[in-house]
């Protein structure tokens, strides 16, 4: 019970830390992500998931592209 406690107290921490250099110096994370349309999308919003669970704080955009078009789109 005082590992899992303290697994928990730690996570916070590090959350409370990533939050306060946030504010600090008024920038905040962002991610742009080009999503083929042919990838199956159920694993990536499954993966996208855990992922934001890990950075709440994280702003993702997700552009879907066609044919390749990734580049262009994380261009934009």
């Amino acid at each position: 019970m005082v590992l899992e406690e303290g697994r928990t107290i730690l996570a916070a921490t590090a959350r409370l830390a990533d939050t306060a250099i946030e504010v600090a110096t008024g920038w905040e994370p962002r991610l742009r992500v080009g999503l083929e349309s042919i990838v199956d999308h159920r694993v990536f919003f499954d993966v996208l998931a855990d992922f934001q669970n890990e950075h709440p704080n994280m702003e993702i955009d997700v552009t879907e592209t066609v044919l390749n078009g990734g580049w262009e789109a994380l261009e934009q």
